[in-house]
Protein backbone atom coordinates (compact mmCIF):
# COMPACT_ATOMS: atom_id res chain seq x y z
CA UNK A 1 0.00 0.00 0.00
CA UNK A 2 0.91 3.39 -0.65
CA UNK A 3 2.42 5.51 2.17
CA UNK A 4 -0.42 8.18 0.90
CA UNK A 5 -2.90 5.22 1.27
CA UNK A 6 -1.79 4.64 4.90
CA UNK A 7 -1.95 8.07 5.79
CA UNK A 8 -5.67 8.44 4.33
CA UNK A 9 -6.35 5.33 6.13
CA UNK A 10 -4.87 6.75 9.54
CA UNK A 11 -6.85 10.11 9.39
CA UNK A 12 -9.83 8.45 8.85
CA UNK A 13 -9.53 6.00 11.59
CA UNK A 14 -12.37 6.10 14.68
CA UNK A 15 -9.48 4.77 17.11
CA UNK A 16 -7.17 7.45 16.14
CA UNK A 17 -9.66 10.34 15.96
CA UNK A 18 -11.04 9.11 19.52
CA UNK A 19 -7.34 9.46 20.94
CA UNK A 20 -6.99 12.91 19.25
CA UNK A 21 -9.76 14.24 20.68
CA UNK A 22 -9.06 13.42 24.26
CA UNK A 23 -5.67 14.38 23.81
CA UNK A 24 -7.14 17.97 21.64
CA UNK A 25 -10.38 18.73 24.12
CA UNK A 26 -12.47 19.15 21.38
CA UNK A 27 -13.88 17.69 17.84
CA UNK A 28 -12.72 20.13 15.51
CA UNK A 29 -9.33 20.79 16.45
CA UNK A 30 -8.72 17.18 16.81
CA UNK A 31 -9.89 16.52 12.76
CA UNK A 32 -8.24 19.44 11.90
CA UNK A 33 -4.91 18.15 13.50
CA UNK A 34 -6.06 14.55 12.13
CA UNK A 35 -5.40 16.36 8.47
CA UNK A 36 -2.51 18.96 9.35
CA UNK A 37 -0.30 15.93 10.73
CA UNK A 38 -0.95 13.55 7.26
CA UNK A 39 -0.30 16.28 5.46
CA UNK A 40 3.08 17.29 6.99
CA UNK A 41 4.31 13.36 6.62
CA UNK A 42 3.27 13.81 2.59
CA UNK A 43 5.49 17.11 2.43
CA UNK A 44 8.46 15.15 4.40
CA UNK A 45 11.31 13.81 2.39
CA UNK A 46 11.40 10.35 1.89
CA UNK A 47 7.86 9.38 3.89
CA UNK A 48 7.97 6.07 1.95
CA UNK A 49 10.90 5.07 4.29
CA UNK A 50 9.26 5.11 7.37
CA UNK A 51 9.22 1.59 9.01
CA UNK A 52 5.68 1.61 11.28
CA UNK A 53 3.51 4.40 9.86
CA UNK A 54 1.11 3.70 12.71
CA UNK A 55 3.55 5.07 15.28
CA UNK A 56 5.43 7.64 13.49
CA UNK A 57 1.38 9.03 12.56
CA UNK A 58 0.24 8.89 16.02
CA UNK A 59 3.54 10.60 17.61
CA UNK A 60 3.43 13.14 15.13
CA UNK A 61 -0.25 14.25 16.00
CA UNK A 62 0.88 14.56 19.42
CA UNK A 63 3.26 17.02 18.61
CA UNK A 64 0.48 18.77 16.17
CA UNK A 65 -1.82 18.61 19.08
CA UNK A 66 -0.01 20.23 21.42
CA UNK A 67 1.68 22.89 19.17
CA UNK A 68 -1.70 23.92 18.64
CA UNK A 69 -2.61 24.67 22.14
CA UNK A 70 0.49 25.94 22.73
CA UNK A 71 1.83 23.36 25.27
CA UNK A 72 5.22 23.13 26.00
CA UNK A 73 5.84 21.31 29.15
CA UNK A 74 9.54 19.58 28.95
CA UNK A 75 10.45 17.32 32.24
CA UNK A 76 12.99 17.99 34.44
CA UNK A 77 15.66 14.88 34.51
CA UNK A 78 14.32 13.62 37.89
CA UNK A 79 10.66 13.36 36.90
CA UNK A 80 11.34 10.33 33.66
CA UNK A 81 11.01 7.86 35.74
CA UNK A 82 7.85 8.74 37.61
CA UNK A 83 5.69 7.26 35.15
CA UNK A 84 1.79 6.06 35.98
CA UNK A 85 0.20 2.67 34.94
CA UNK A 86 -3.62 3.44 35.34
CA UNK A 87 -5.49 2.96 33.23
CA UNK A 88 -7.26 5.93 33.62
CA UNK A 89 -7.60 8.50 30.39
CA UNK A 90 -5.66 11.34 32.35
CA UNK A 91 -2.52 13.04 32.05
CA UNK A 92 0.59 10.79 33.71
CA UNK A 93 2.38 12.23 36.39
CA UNK A 94 5.62 11.64 35.00
CA UNK A 95 6.19 15.85 33.73
CA UNK A 96 7.46 18.10 35.95
CA UNK A 97 7.06 22.14 36.08
CA UNK A 98 8.30 23.92 33.18
CA UNK A 99 11.81 24.85 32.87
CA UNK A 100 12.79 27.54 34.08
CA UNK A 101 16.07 28.57 32.49
CA UNK A 102 18.72 28.31 29.37
CA UNK A 103 20.55 25.61 31.49
CA UNK A 104 17.50 23.72 32.29
CA UNK A 105 16.82 23.43 28.83
CA UNK A 106 20.14 22.77 27.78
CA UNK A 107 20.60 19.66 30.45
CA UNK A 108 17.40 18.13 29.21
CA UNK A 109 18.41 17.84 25.63
CA UNK A 110 21.63 16.94 26.36
CA UNK A 111 20.39 13.65 28.57
CA UNK A 112 17.86 13.58 26.03
CA UNK A 113 20.46 13.27 23.38
CA UNK A 114 22.32 10.31 25.76
CA UNK A 115 19.51 8.53 26.48
CA UNK A 116 18.39 8.10 22.69
CA UNK A 117 21.99 6.99 22.01
CA UNK A 118 21.37 4.00 24.34
CA UNK A 119 18.97 3.33 22.32
CA UNK A 120 20.04 3.12 18.85
CA UNK A 121 23.58 2.11 19.74
CA UNK A 122 23.69 -1.59 18.52
CA UNK A 123 25.73 -3.00 21.97
CA UNK A 124 23.98 -0.74 24.39
CA UNK A 125 20.32 -2.06 22.65
CA UNK A 126 21.23 -5.50 22.86
CA UNK A 127 21.89 -5.43 26.84
CA UNK A 128 18.67 -3.62 26.98
CA UNK A 129 16.77 -6.46 25.16
CA UNK A 130 17.96 -8.58 27.51
CA UNK A 131 16.17 -6.73 30.35
CA UNK A 132 12.89 -7.33 28.93
CA UNK A 133 10.99 -10.38 29.88
CA UNK A 134 9.72 -12.79 26.92
CA UNK A 135 5.87 -12.40 26.97
CA UNK A 136 4.84 -13.16 23.62
CA UNK A 137 4.86 -16.22 21.61
CA UNK A 138 7.25 -14.47 19.92
CA UNK A 139 10.20 -12.99 22.27
CA UNK A 140 12.20 -11.33 20.44
CA UNK A 141 9.52 -9.46 18.74
CA UNK A 142 8.37 -8.40 22.22
CA UNK A 143 11.62 -7.21 23.12
CA UNK A 144 12.06 -5.32 20.17
CA UNK A 145 8.35 -4.08 20.85
CA UNK A 146 9.36 -2.68 24.28
CA UNK A 147 12.64 -0.96 23.50
CA UNK A 148 10.72 0.76 20.53
CA UNK A 149 7.99 2.21 22.81
CA UNK A 150 10.45 3.12 25.33
CA UNK A 151 11.91 5.01 23.03
CA UNK A 152 8.92 7.01 21.37
CA UNK A 153 7.43 7.61 24.86
CA UNK A 154 11.00 8.63 26.58
CA UNK A 155 10.91 11.13 22.80
CA UNK A 156 7.25 12.53 23.66
CA UNK A 157 7.98 12.85 27.46
CA UNK A 158 11.25 15.25 26.68
CA UNK A 159 8.48 17.64 24.67
CA UNK A 160 5.29 17.43 26.55
CA UNK A 161 3.07 14.40 28.85
CA UNK A 162 1.99 11.41 27.71
CA UNK A 163 -1.52 10.20 28.81
CA UNK A 164 -2.52 6.21 29.78
CA UNK A 165 -4.27 6.45 26.23
CA UNK A 166 -0.80 7.58 24.72
CA UNK A 167 0.89 4.58 25.65
CA UNK A 168 -1.40 2.14 25.06
CA UNK A 169 -1.29 3.37 21.07
CA UNK A 170 2.12 3.62 21.17
CA UNK A 171 2.30 -0.22 22.48
CA UNK A 172 -0.24 -1.18 20.15
CA UNK A 173 1.08 0.28 17.30
CA UNK A 174 4.65 -1.41 17.91
CA UNK A 175 2.88 -4.96 18.41
CA UNK A 176 -0.13 -5.19 17.08
CA UNK A 177 -0.44 -9.15 17.18
CA UNK A 178 0.05 -8.68 21.05
CA UNK A 179 -1.10 -5.57 22.34
CA UNK A 180 -4.16 -5.52 20.17
CA UNK A 181 -4.94 -9.46 19.23
CA UNK A 182 -8.26 -9.48 17.34
CA UNK A 183 -10.66 -11.10 19.06
CA UNK A 184 -8.76 -11.17 22.23
CA UNK A 185 -11.07 -10.51 25.64
CA UNK A 186 -11.17 -6.98 27.24
CA UNK A 187 -9.31 -8.30 30.35
CA UNK A 188 -6.89 -10.62 29.25
CA UNK A 189 -6.13 -7.43 26.79
CA UNK A 190 -6.15 -5.03 29.54
CA UNK A 191 -3.38 -6.95 31.16
CA UNK A 192 -1.40 -7.78 28.37
CA UNK A 193 -1.43 -3.45 28.11
CA UNK A 194 -0.71 -3.40 31.70
CA UNK A 195 2.50 -5.91 31.42
CA UNK A 196 3.95 -4.08 28.70
CA UNK A 197 3.12 -0.87 30.01
CA UNK A 198 5.24 -2.04 33.05
CA UNK A 199 7.87 -3.34 30.83
CA UNK A 200 8.66 -0.24 29.42
CA UNK A 201 8.67 1.72 32.88
CA UNK A 202 11.54 -0.82 34.01
CA UNK A 203 13.26 -0.34 30.86
CA UNK A 204 13.47 3.44 31.22
CA UNK A 205 14.02 3.23 34.84
CA UNK A 206 17.19 1.18 33.49
CA UNK A 207 18.41 3.54 30.77
CA UNK A 208 17.34 6.57 32.66
CA UNK A 209 20.14 5.50 35.82
CA UNK A 210 20.81 7.15 38.39
CA UNK A 211 23.79 7.93 38.08
CA UNK A 212 23.41 9.54 34.61
CA UNK A 213 20.96 12.19 36.26
CA UNK A 214 23.20 12.74 38.85
CA UNK A 215 26.08 13.40 36.37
Amino acid sequence: MDIRDDLTHLARDPEMLRLAVRRAGSRELAEDALQETARAIVERKSPDAIENPRAFFYVALIHEIDHQLGRSLPILAADVTLISDKGQDRTAPAVGPALASVADHAYVRMLGETVLARFESGRTRDGLLALVPARSGDPGRYRSAIASAAKTIFELLLVGYVTAADWNAILKAAYPQWCDEPGLARAAMDQRLSRARRDVQSLLRSVVSRDLIAS
